[in-house]
């Protein structure tokens, strides 16, 4: 019974902008009336004080002595004056500095300084409660020109009114701010589709190309946002094409480099089916065992590169490269000693260290080795070393064979190239691969790999040089 995998509930990037919108937008509509309602109250306030204080300065204008009684009067009626207000919503108090002139007692008496001169005034604005109601009191001291003594005149106005008048300006809003918001969401939804065409214009034109399509995506039309997306992306392709080159250069050399061997092999496996002579057969027999090992040798080159190609930085550890010159020359002491050829280490007695990837340094070495081995006359001799000098490590392999020809050098990097001079040498064939593998290692450590001319002045020296760890 097949387990299906678990269903992935995915969120809708569009969704996930209108939900953090929307959520701020209920939130924000009731702090919005409130706040419209104390910016409503504060200008009603500050209109209805700027009435109050025109109205208990014309009070304070019409107050004159009465010339029967001997006390004071206003010159005009209260009445007349609040012929547009609720006159039963306004209290008036007048005060000498000996107490109540005229007016409600209801009303405290005002606390304003009394002024020294004539000419002078000062106005306040309180708010108490008068009557029991709030109200809103605005008491101004003066020296009125007919009475010719200091008096503070008090008008009060209750605060109901103002609030009447914020709670109308507030109803006005309201229809403005009903039809609004469902306005701002229409629009936000319609620019926020809009704003993510472009993501969707990215998706079809990945969806769209083929697979062998790796040239980068175009950024210009892109909005600022989605720039880091698309330099990721042409970072990743890069990266696939790159990948692919590699595997479609291993598929090529592969199939370039067995195609020969395994026709041999079908060859001799033929001729070998048809003789009837024991001698001849073990004879093909010897040829199909040295053509496997060549195609095997051919194949683990081919892996070696590839591994090379691949190498991170990241895979990096402290090697310690004059044991690693110990290691390699003990392990292909025994193919020297095949071929009478005197194999030894030049190392210092202290570990030197380099930064690296072990096992592909150990290739690198093993190659320039053998190379030296298969290409040197019987009898000759190959040293391997290491040498330390102003922080830069040189790994070197010389011999004192043939050497190669001024011609064949500036081809011997190059994959499957075998030089003019490995036909004068009685050597076993090689692939063609050693010296390509060499310099794809030294450019995975980011070090410089050459071909010198060997010390005695004859034969072949190969240096890579190295920063130390």
């Amino acid at each position: 019974m097949s387990s299906r995998p678990p269903s992935i509930r995915r969120t809708s990037l569009l969704r996930e902008l209108i939900d953090w919108m929307l959520v701020p937008l209920v939130f924000a509509w009731p702090i919005s009336l409130l706040l419209s309602y104390v910016i409503a109250i504060g200008v009603a306030g500050r209109v209805f004080d700027r009435g109050l204080e025109a109205k208990v300065r014309a009070l304070a204008e019409n107050i004159a002595r009465d010339d029967k009684t001997g006390g004071i009067k206003l010159g005009i009626d209260l009445r007349v004056l609040l012929i547009d207000d609720d006159a039963a919503a306004h209290e008036l108090r007048v005060d000498s500095k000996n107490g109540l002139l005229i007016g409600a007692k209801s009303l405290p008496r005002g606390n304003v300084a009394m002024p020294i001169a004539p000419g002078q005034h000062r106005i306040a604005f309180t708010d108490q409660i008068v009557g029991g109601a709030r109200a809103r009191v605005a008491a101004l001291s003066t020296i009125p020109a007919q009475l010719g003594e200091p008096v503070v005149v008090q008008l009060s106005e209750l605060v109901a009114r103002r609030e009447s008048l914020a709670r109308d300006m507030l109803l006005s809003l309201l229809p403005l701010q009903l039809i609004s918001i469902p306005l701002t969401v229409m629009l936000a939804l319609l620019g926020l589709r809009h704003g993510i065409k472009p993501m969707k214009r990215l998706s079809d034109d990945l969806v769209a190309r083929h697979p062998s399509d790796f040239k980068p995506i175009n950024g210009n039309q892109a909005p600022a946002e989605l720039l880091p997306l698309v330099d990721g992306f042409n970072q990743l392709l890069a990266r696939v094409e790159s990948e692919n080159l590699r595997q479609q250069r291993f598929i090529d050399n592969a199939a370039h480099q067995l195609r020969t061997p395994l026709a041999g092999l079908q060859l001799t496996t033929e001729l070998a089916l048809r003789s009837e002579d024991d001698a001849d057969r073990k004879q093909a027999l010897a040829d199909i065992h040295q053509a496997a090992q060549r195609s095997a040798h051919t194949i683990d080159q081919l892996l070696i590169l590839t591994r090379a190609e691949h190498a991170a930085v990241t895979a990096f550890e402290k090697v310690d490269v004059t044991a690693l010159v110990h290691r390699v020359v003990e392990e292909r002491l025994s193919d020297a000693i095949s071929r009478k050829i005197d194999l030894g280490a030049d190392c210092p007695q202290t570990p030197v260290h380099i930064t690296g990837n072990a096992s592909l340094l150990r290739e690198l070495l093993t190659n320039l080795v053998d190379n030296a081995i298969r290409y040197t006359h019987i009898g000759g001799a190959v040293t391997a070393g290491v040498t330390l000098a102003e922080q830069r490590v040189t790994l070197f392999v010389e011999d004192n064979g043939p050497g190669i020809l001024e011609a064949d050098r500036p081809r011997i990097w190059e994959r499957f190239y075998r030089g003019t001079h490995t036909l004068t040498v009685d050597s076993p064939e090689g692939t063609g691969l050693g010296l390509a593998v060499v310099k794809e290692i030294a450019d995975a450590h980011l070090a410089r790999v050459s071909l010198v001319d060997a010390q005695a002045g004859h034969g072949a020296r190969f240096e890579a040089v190295f920063s130390a760890a």
